[in-house]
């Protein structure tokens, strides 16, 4: 059980941490919300979809570090 509390928790921080840089990808680096036309918000994420693909790899790498090594524990 402790186990999958752990496992529980670390999703939580996760989500937690990827909503948060997800954010502020969009509200500050992207200006997504200064933009009211619909199809120049669609436009932004078609042009910037490389900027929105690589949030998720540098989410990962965030959360890793945080957690330590999930693995120096186990025996």
């Amino acid at each position: 059980m402790k186990s999958l509390q752990r496992t529980g928790g670390l999703a939580a921080l996760y989500l937690a941490i990827a909503y948060l840089v997800g954010l502020v990808l969009f509200i500050v680096v992207l200006d997504y919300i200064n933009i009211v036309d619909p199809a120049q918000k669609a436009a932004l994420i078609v042009e910037q979809q490389m900027v929105i693909y690589c949030d998720q790899p540098v989410d990962v790498r965030v959360l890793w570090h945080l957690a330590g090594d999930p693995g120096a524990g186990a025996a």
